[in-house]
């Protein structure tokens, strides 16, 4: 009986202790997807694909309103998705001949095929410097990935993290949504460095 009272009361802390130390962990890994830059004046915004909300678009017209760079470029899968981008950059009073953009087929469909046609386009017109404005829980990776190709090509970059209205870093673990798009996050993250050795 003594035993298992000592055993019972030995699990209970070990719970405790688990609880408490699983949350920073689990939050921790949430932040460990988030890349914050400090922002300089550049040559061109790059606003990364697969937003439904608009908060990036909103975003890069935020910088380029307060002047941080003279040309926006993104790619769009689709003609349709493109159209609404210029009407949304026409209401805030960005011109066309700001705007550089393609809808080209992805020679590989994830952020790395995206960032190989951003980076042509922003070679077009000479960038040496851009702002990649993108959701905060996609930041990381695709700062990464830019980072790397931006090298490659004689370019720096910094990093804009958009708050994502769909996805809550805090407490991810207990929104379904939230969970699934961390744990698919750190998937596609692991995915990558397996196949990009940097």
């Amino acid at each position: 009986m003594k035993y298992l009272s000592i055993t019972l009361c030995s699990s209970a802390v070990l719970a405790v202790i688990l609880y408490i130390f699983s949350v920073p962990l689990l939050n921790g890994a949430g932040q460990a997807l988030v890349r914050i830059d400090n922002i300089q004046s550049s040559d061109c915004l790059v606003i990364l694909a697969g937003d439904t909300t608009g908060e990036r678009m909103r975003g890069a017209i935020k910088l380029w309103k307060k002047g941080y760079a003279g040309k926006i470029v993104f790619w769009s899968g689709s003609r349709e998705y493109s159209e609404r981008i210029f009407r949304q950059m026409e209401e805030n009073e960005v011109q066309r001949n700001q705007i550089l953009w393609s809808d080209q087929r992805l020679t590989e469909d994830s952020t790395y095929g995206e960032a190989l046609v951003n980076i042509r386009l922003l070679k077009q017109v000479h960038a040496r410097s851009f702002i990649l404005v993108t959701s905060d829980y996609h930041t990381a990776r695709s700062g990464r990935i830019y980072s790397f190709l931006a090298k490659k090509n004689g370019m720096t970059l910094c990093v804009y993290p958009v708050q994502s209205k769909e996805v809550t870093l805090d407490k991810w673990w207990r929104n379904p949504v939230d969970r699934k798009e961390v744990l698919r996050e750190w998937q596609k993250t692991i995915w990558y460095l397996l196949r990009h050795h940097e």
